[in-house]
Formats: structure tokens, C-alpha cells, sequence
């Protein structure tokens, strides 16, 4: 049976979207240094996802320090709101963030922070995390009274979504620690996992190295014009100790993946309707982009190559197309004349492709032959889509060619 399709999105915050975890560190260390302890991984593991009095009790406990959890509070809190403004988005955050909303994808936040620590961490991105729909807050929150790796936070985030959606595996969480992947999956929803490189592997089938993984397999594993994105489906085995493990181990064996490869049984597919299937046209022209269309030239014509693509009218601000691999030749012989880059290999023949718009872009070039016998020629290119970031196309630029032919 393949994967509910994914409608709405809920984000983790700290370590997912927001490199905080440096903070929460140095923080921790400052407080521990007087004791002459420092925060280790074992531990910080342990806090992760957890909410604020729950994650201190457990440093108390397992630092050995004597001190209550509102005294580590005080202490904490005057560190954090010094560090937290400093805090940097993690890699692909917002192109990813932006991708979703300019498909209508909703997005909400479920967080173990508080608000007024969101808007410290936050300060410096709000242009990024105001494309959200919605955010909970665990600490703050009146229907939310229990922490991650309980579901509640996912539950109560999901259910505030407007339009809601129609189950919860419809929902597809972003999550960076195992407590907050076992509360979305204790929820029914459906998880991605972009996890610190120090949790073990067996809580998940795969693991993406960073958000910015997301649209590297949508482009890698999608046909161009497809309808579908490709993240990552994950399982996670709750039970106990060596049981849990046991499972895991045999499931890995069986699903094994070397160097994050992806099968086919793990793409979630995003609803048809958000990723419309591009119309995509090519024609020659005579003289230049308004002269009349031509099917035949002869050498010394001037010609102008045009492609052009449509997509549905709230897809055109998301995409972008590049020209690239053109060749001319025959059934014996092919030469490439514009390279996998987009950029011209005979500036003297054949000058670097214009782009009049996102969508459209155009080639003037007299007919020619380069030596070929006979001289007909077939002239051919490829088009791709790319996804633009902060609303512009990240096309490659190809060095300044100062002499052309014409």
C-alpha cells in the first residue's frame, strides 16, 4: 500500500530549524563549570525534545548537582537570553520553509521552547518562521501538559490547522531528536528525520544529512515535470531495550541503505495538486523572437531558438527553467555546442542562451554547418526545472564571452 500523501507540515524548532543546540551547550557548560563538570552527549541525548523542567531534572540528576530545577532555571535563562539571539538558521531551512509555502503547503511549528525564547532565537529570521501557520509551544501551552516523547504537542499542532487534515498520517513532521520522532510516530503522523550525526542510525531507516537533502532528491528521484516530491518515510521501534534493538537490526538488514540511497518503498508523494505538471513548448523563428516560425534553414540563416513552459498561475513564481546539453549532428555525428551547464562551448558560432523571463528563454544564431557531410543537421536541447531561492534562479553564470560570430 504506498504513503498517505502528505498535506500539512509540522517543524521541530531547536536543532532542526535553528542551530540552538551551540547555545543550549555553551549554556549548560557555563553552569556546570563550577562544579567542574561538563555537558556530555549521553546526557544532552537524554534532554532533547523534553520540556524545560523535565530536561533539567534530568541534568540534575544525572550531573549529580544540587541544585533545584528553578535554580538551574534562573541561572540557565540569564545565559540563553544573551546567546540566543545569536542563533543561525540550519542549512536549507528557509528554502525549504519558502518551497512549502509558495506550493500552499501548511506549515506549523510544535516546540519544546518557550515564546519568549522563540522570539529571541527567532529574531533575526522572521521573514523565514512568519510563513508559518501556526506555533505550540509545550512550556506555555494550556492543552499541552505533557513533553515529547508523548504525541500530545503533535496532536494539539495538528488539530489547529486550518484547513485540518483528514488523518493524521496526512501530516509529515520534521524531527532532529529520537523522543520528538517517537512522539510523531506515537501520533500516527508520518517523520522525517534530519538528526545530529551522533544518534545512533537504528532509530531510523534513513536519515537526511540536512534540509537542504529535501529538494536534492526531489531533483534527484523525480522525473522532470513530475507531480511528486521525494523525502525520506522513517521507522522507529518503540518497545524495549533489547527487543527494541533485535527488531531494528533485522529490519535494517532487510531495508539496508549504503550512503543515504533512498528506495522507491520510502518516497512520501506530496497531493498532484500542488506540483502541477509544466506545458513546455520549443520553436524557431526567423530573424529573431517575432519573425515567423521556420521548420527548415538554410546555412548563413539568422535563426532564433525559443522555449518557452507554463504552469499552473500559483506555480509561476516557484520555478524556474535552464537550457542546457544542446547538440547538433546527424545520424553519425553529434557535437555539443552549449555544455550540461548552460554555457556555450563555440562562442564564436553559437553565443550564450538569453532568458526573457523565468519560464522563457531564447538563442540567436545564424544556421550553421561546422563541417558537417552532408550538411543537415538535427539541433537539440534539454530543459530543466529549478526551484528558485528567495525568488530568484540560481542558473549558472557562464564566463564573459567578449567575441561572437555575428
Amino acid at each position: 500500500m504506498p504513503p498517505q500523501p502528505v498535506t500539512h507540515v509540522i517543524f521541530d524548532l531547536d536543532g532542526l530549524l535553528l542551530d540552538t543546540e551551540v547555545q543550549y551547550t555553551e549554556a549548560h557548560n557555563r553552569l556546570l563549570k563550577k562544579y567542574g563538570k561538563q555537558l556530555s552527549w549521553d546526557v544532552k541525548s537524554k534532554m532533547m525534545g523534553r520540556t524545560q523542567n523535565e530536561a533539567y531534572q534530568i541534568l540534575i540528576n544525572e550531573m549529580e548537582l544540587p541544585m533545584t530545577v528553578e535554580q538551574v532555571k534562573t541561572e540557565m535563562d540569564g545565559y540563553l537570553e544573551e546567546l540566543f539571539p545569536r542563533s543561525s538558521l540550519m542549512p536549507g531551512a528557509h528554502r525549504l520553509i519558502t518551497h512549502f509555502y509558495n506550493t500552499s503547503v501548511p506549515m506549523a511549528l510544535c516546540s519544546g521552547s518557550n515564546k519568549r525564547f522563540y522570539e529571541l532565537k527567532t529574531k533575526r529570521h522572521k521573514r523565514t518562521f512568519d510563513l508559518l501557520q501556526h506555533c505550540v509551544f509545550v512550556p506555555s501551552d494550556p492543552d499541552v501538559t505533557r513533553g515529547k516523547p508523548d504525541p500530545q504537542c503533535f496532536q494539539v499542532c495538528s488539530q489547529r490547522f486550518s484547513p485540518s487534515p483528514k488523518c493524521p498520517s496526512a501530516v509529515l513532521v520534521f524531527e532532529d531528536s529520537p523522543n520528538g520522532v517517537e512522539a510523531a510516530l506515537r501520533a500516527g503522523m508520518q517523520v522525517a528525520m534530519v538528526p545530529d550525526c551522533r544518534i545512533n542510525r537504528h532509530t531510523a531507516v534513513a536519515l537526511m544529512k540536512n534540509l537542504f537533502a529535501m529538494l536534492t532528491w526531489h531533483q534527484r528521484l523525480v522525473p522532470l515535470g513530475s507531480a511528486v516530491i521525494a523525502v525520506l518515510s522513517f521507522a522507529f521501534f518503540i518497545g524495549a531495550g533489547a527487543a527494541r534493538q533485535e527488531i531494528a537490526d533485522q529490519h535494517l538488514q532487510r531495508h539496508k541503505i549504503e550512503d543515504f540511497e533512498i528506495p522507491e518503498s520510502a518516497i512520501i508523494q506530496l497531493p498532484y495538486a500542488v506540483f502541477p505538471e509544466p506545458n513546455c513548448e520549443y520553436s524557431v523563428h526567423a530573424g529573431g523572437p517575432s519573425g515567423p516560425e521556420v521548420s527548415v534553414a538554410s546555412i548563413g540563416d539568422l535563426l532564433y531558438h525559443k522555449w518557452k513552459c507554463h504552469t499552473a498561475t500559483k506555480s509561476q513564481k516557484l520555478y524556474c527553467i535552464a537550457v542546457h546539453n544542446c547538440s547538433v549532428g546527424n545520424d553519425r555525428l553529434t557535437y555539443t555546442i552549449i555544455d550540461s551547464n548552460g554555457c556555450t562551448t563555440e562562442p564564436s558560432i553559437v553565443p550564450e542562451i538569453t532568458y526573457t523571463g523565468d519560464l522563457e528563454a531564447g538563442l540567436l544564431s545564424h544556421a550553421f554547418s561546422l563541417g558537417f557531410q552532408p550538411p543537415t543537421l538535427a539541433f537539440k536541447c534539454k530543459i530543466k526545472l529549478l526551484i528558485k531561492e528567495n525568488g530568484v534562479c540560481s542558473r549558472t553564470t557562464c564566463p564573459d564571452r567578449s567575441k561572437s560570430w555575428f
